[in-house]
């Protein structure tokens, strides 16, 4: 989980250079702007609201007014406020977190936890999204590869595998793989053509392997159904076998480990 705090000192900064009502409303429009995923939460604390900035803001209160309320009323409102760095990781020890905010002159942040809009929060995710290991690889599959869909055992065999230190050859073919997929939305998967243009091995199994064999390689979709997972990528000892789903144009990864029995040995 990645949590971000709208910090007060942040927002309204006491002294010679206090933020504007214009100033005020553009960084909020500009936080509200960013896409975040399931695994962001926007938090708060309910003292935000006693900010002298909000009484001008609510002294001229119309419809841009109630969307930057409406915004940080949706946030999720925290018991205690959080201060900085150290009190947000205390409370949050094995998550990402960082704040947001207008301007973090005086705020002491460091630089790449201050989210001022998309740009700034697009940096922090994908800085901390490759910032993992496999004992929370899982957790964070669908970030890292939004393209596949890993089943089966998969989680347990990375697991095993990763501790034994194929990890990082594990991560560098699912990174690979997922991006010569991400734009497949038409005609039927084409692995010839994948192996032409990214550095991965793939092929079908032989007609023989499969038939006495296929069943090593029938493995479970999330939703029920099994199906034979015959194309795989060959790396070192490992294998990775996966169905490409030609009607709605997912690859559904149900095997990560070594090569499966064939008829050559």
């Amino acid at each position: 989980m990645n949590h971000f705090f709208l910090l007060n000192e942040a927002i309204e900064l006491e002294g010679d250079m206090p933020i504007t009502i214009e100033v005020f409303m553009e960084g909020i429009e500009k936080l509200n702007a960013i896409n975040k995923g399931t695994v962001d939460e926007f938090q708060r604390h309910e003292s935000i609201w006693k900010l002298p900035i909000f009484a001008l803001l609510f002294s001229q209160f119309g419809q841009r007014e109630s969307l930057v309320v409406s915004f940080v009323n949706q946030m999720v409102s925290l018991d205690s406020y959080v201060d900085g760095e150290t009190t947000y990781d205390s409370i949050y020890p094995n998550d990402k977190n960082a704040f947001l905010g207008i301007n973090f002159e005086k705020t002491g942040i460091t630089v790449s936890k201050q989210i001022t809009n998309e740009t700034s929060f697009f940096l922090f995710k994908n800085t901390v999204l490759w910032d993992f290991s496999f004992r929370n690889f899982w957790e964070r599959r669908t970030e890292l590869f939004p393209n596949l869909i890993l089943c089966g055992d998969v989680e347990a065999q990375i697991e095993r595998i990763g501790s034994a230190g194929y990890f990082n050859q594990i991560v560098e073919k699912l990174r690979d793989f997922n991006d010569s997929v991400k734009n497949w939305d038409h005609g039927d998967f084409n692995y010839k053509a994948i192996n032409r243009d990214y550095p991965l091995r793939i092929s079908p199994e032989s007609t023989q392997t499969m038939s006495k064999y296929g069943n090593e390689r029938l493995f479970s979709f999330p939703n029920g159904g099994r199906e034979h997972f015959e194309l795989h990528i060959k790396t070192g000892d490992l294998r990775f076998h996966f169905f490409p789903d030609n009607i709605e144009k997912k690859v559904y990864v149900g095997y990560i480990g070594p090569h499966l029995s064939t008829i050559s040995g």
